[in-house]
């Protein structure tokens, strides 16, 4: 997407052999921050900024990364 976001689709963790293939039993995810969150528009979680529309959940992961990054 245009955030440079990787995005996955919450089934594929579900899948045995996804799970082991893509995401090395979990290792990929260890010190990691996980966010959860639809990005669907159906669910109407969109919301405006000044750079445009983007959908709630990223709106979150950037605020953490400028916090985590003292750039707020």
């Amino acid at each position: 997407d245009r955030f440079g976001l990787p995005v996955i689709p919450f089934w594929q963790i579900f899948d045995p052999a996804l799970w082991r293939a893509n995401f090395q039993d979990g290792a990929a995810f260890r010190d990691k921050i996980v966010w959860v969150g639809p990005t669907a528009q159906r669910f109407h979680d969109i919301v405006n900024t000044p750079d445009g529309e983007i959908p709630g959940p990223v709106l979150h992961i950037l605020s953490a990364t400028a916090l985590l990054r003292n750039a707020i």
